[in-house]
């Protein structure tokens, strides 16, 4: 309730144990900066194979489960607030880890067509689908 007076979008990267890691956005974050925000951390929080490691070495970060589980166990929450760090006006976060909607560089929309006319990332409805509104 209290995130709703504040912020108007929603994601989530849900964890191994099948809880949600939160991620909430202002009204100037728009859908592709939240997107972005989540696909990078799904980035880090991926095992990561080590192909070329020698024998008897460890592969850090070959099995980030107990990281990302972590995080949702501890209801770990990113929240992008409208504006820049410490700048006049900018919004503020609430109980998470902010990550301010002007820190959050995103493709142009140039890039953007060129990629969607290739067809080899993404597409429109695959944005749209894993960002929401709240109601």
């Amino acid at each position: 309730v209290l995130y709703k007076a504040h912020f108007c979008q929603y994601t989530e990267h849900v964890a191994p144990n099948g809880k949600p890691i939160r991620i909430y956005g202002q009204s100037e974050v728009t859908s592709l900066q939240l997107y972005r925000a989540r696909s990078i951390l799904a980035f880090y929080l991926e095992d990561y194979s080590c192909p070329d490691l020698e024998d008897g070495k460890i592969c850090y970060g070959a099995n980030k489960t107990a990281i990302a589980n972590s995080m949702a166990d501890n209801d770990a929450i990113l929240d992008m607030p409208n504006g820049a760090h410490e700048a006049y006006g900018a919004g503020q976060s609430l109980n998470g880890q902010e990550l301010y909607a002007a820190e959050v560089p995103v493709a142009t929309s140039i890039t953007i067509t060129a990629m969607l006319h290739s067809r080899k990332f993404f597409t429109w409805s695959t944005i749209t689908a894993s960002v929401s509104t709240f109601r």
